[in-house]
């Protein structure tokens, strides 16, 4: 909120006052601008079962067809509870321009809109919304037991997505993203099944130890680039590691 009134104070100053309801629609636009490819990510973190999973959305997008003199910039604005706030200001117009939301945002859908400043008038060049994937819905315990030599990691099959990239990670490190040292992984294709199953071989993974699952997933769908990624902290742990654990204690 602080961010937007110095922007409103900034504007004011210019002599030009932005003002959902004072914006000038293009019905038949004068400046013909074009939406490049508007890119969609979501991210999906699983530490524990307890906690849940953690998930946000990324958005970013360009557009063309202006030049230095259809007017003095361009204002982002995204629609929060109704109204439109805006979120970034481009004071020097260019033939190609680019914007990426720096706030992190909720998997919910998010409404867009560029206003090109031009004589000390808001104009409404484009208005659009992205709808995120929902994330990666993984079917994993915080302890998986490898059973008769096998491991089987599983997760939601995401409507749309032909294929899925798999990894299996070491535990190095858990902010802001679960990464490690790669140890396995595959390409899997998608199915009419609900989950996707990735089978592996126990006798090459150490047991008992911390692994990553991190599944990633993309479809472009009229100009839209959906991704998604999702991260599953867990343990990993043999036949006879439990009671050897007891035993210990």
């Amino acid at each position: 909120m602080a961010r937007y009134l110095v922007v409103m104070i900034i504007l004011a100053a210019a002599g030009v006052v932005l003002l959902a309801l004072n914006c000038d629609r293009l019905d038949e636009p004068l400046y013909e601008t074009e939406l490049g490819k508007i890119k969609v990510h979501t991210e999906t973190v699983y530490l524990t079962e307890e906690e849940g999973p953690f998930s946000y959305a990324a958005v970013n997008f360009s557009w063309q067809g202006l030049s230095e003199d259809d007017g003095e910039g361009v204002v982002v604005e995204r629609k929060v509870n109704e109204d439109f706030i805006v979120v970034d200001t481009l004071r020097t117009l260019a033939a190609e321009m680019y914007f990426s939301d720096p706030e992190t945002l909720s998997i919910d859908e998010a409404t867009y809109r560029l206003l090109l400043l031009r004589q000390d008038r808001a104009l409404v060049l484009e208005e659009f919304t992205c709808i995120p994937f929902a994330g990666v819905n993984f079917h994993l315990s915080d302890t998986v037991l490898a059973e008769e030599g096998r491991v089987i990691l599983s997760w939601d099959r995401i409507e749309g997505v032909s294929e899925y990239e798999a990894r299996l990670m070491t535990l190095g490190t858990l902010a802001p993203i679960p990464e490690g040292e790669r140890v396995l992984d595959a390409m899997l294709g998608s199915s009419n099944n609900e989950r996707i199953s990735w089978e592996m071989d126990a006798d090459k993974l150490d047991k008992p130890a911390n692994y990553i699952l991190q599944v990633k997933a993309g479809v472009e769908d009229e100009g839209y680039l959906h991704s998604v990624r999702g991260s599953k902290l867990f343990v990993l742990v043999g036949s006879g590691d439990e009671e050897e654990e007891e035993e210990n204690d």
